[in-house]
């Protein structure tokens, strides 16, 4: 009578494996048609079938071991043993399945931090300089550092030492002026060191024009100088195009200070400003000569 429930509750308990079993197989088959998840819910789900499987493995364990014992026949044996097989199988393709999952979503957060990095790197540029005023050969540098960065700042240093001949507000103006058609430039003033400014801005790189040789060993060591005080900060010289490598602010202003015209020098904001600032205008014969060779 034992033995006859028994094999009975063997049987219920095949069939209720072999259920198990096939709806294992509809849901790895419906996972198997969805790509990789990266997200929780789906490393969950895996995981419970996970569980699941090591938990029919361990009642077919049970199962070979109550059969060894109640049951001789080697049919119900080998059933028996097919079942935990397959339950081994379906444990070990929910353990892949895991293993892929957790890859899949390794491979994507290095590609994400890669991402996030290289978007940072190199994407802010600082164009440092007194601007005392703003040049054509300036705006020139900040023409072609806008195609190469993503924000080019252009930093307008509050040193009173030079003597300035606008205020930091007036360079500022003359600089947001001339820009405006440029949607990756701003203008900002600073003052104190050029690295902290950077870092305070999340720049990666500074931006320096180099005129002539003579430029170069100035350049050079206050290149060399602001890696010593920030490494992460990169220095990059730019060279003008050859029309303006003979301009300079401090030219531009003993023109106009002289009454010559600078309008060839600088943006048209900026030649209304220094006519303003020096209390000077166009030189007669520059103005008899403008007039006579619009009226022969």
């Amino acid at each position: 009578m034992d033995g006859n429930a028994c094999e009975w509750n063997l049987r219920l308990l095949t069939i209720r494996l072999r259920l198990k079993l096939l709806h294992w197989d509809l849901q790895f088959a419906a996972l198997c048609r969805e790509p990789l998840r990266s997200s929780r819910s789906g490393g969950r789900q895996t995981a419970a079938l996970f569980l699941s499987a090591l938990r029919m493995l361990c009642i077919f364990s049970l199962r070979l071991s109550a059969e060894s014992r109640y049951v001789s026949s080697r049919s119900g044996g080998r059933q028996t043993a097919a079942l935990f097989l397959s339950a081994l199988r379906m444990l070990c393709i929910f353990s892949l399945r895991l293993s892929a999952e957790s890859r899949y979503e390794a491979q994507r957060n290095i590609v994400n931090f890669r991402n996030a990095h290289y978007s940072r790197a190199m994407r802010t540029v600082i164009y440092p300089g007194s601007f005392d005023p703003f040049t054509n050969g300036h705006l020139d540098l900040v023409h072609r550092a806008a195609k190469l960065f993503d924000h080019v700042i252009v930093a307008v240093a509050k040193n009173e030492a030079k003597g300035p001949l606008f205020a930091p507000e007036e360079r500022l103006d003359l600089i947001r002026q001339t820009i405006k058609g440029l949607d990756n430039v701003s203008a900002e003033a600073f003052d104190g060191l050029l690295v902290e400014y950077v870092e305070r801005r999340g720049g990666q790189a500074v931006i320096r024009g180099l005129r002539a040789v003579s430029d170069f060993e100035f350049e050079f060591q206050l290149a060399l100088m602001n890696r010593k005080l920030n490494e992460r900060v990169e220095t990059i010289f730019m060279m003008p195009k050859d029309t303006y490598t003979f301009l300079s602010s401090r030219i531009v202003k003993e023109i106009a200070r002289l009454g010559g015209d600078v309008s060839a020098f600088v943006p048209p904001q900026g030649v209304k400003m220094l006519r303003q600032k020096l209390g000077v205008g166009p030189r007669p014969e520059l103005v008899e000569g403008a007039s006579e060779s619009r009226n022969p």
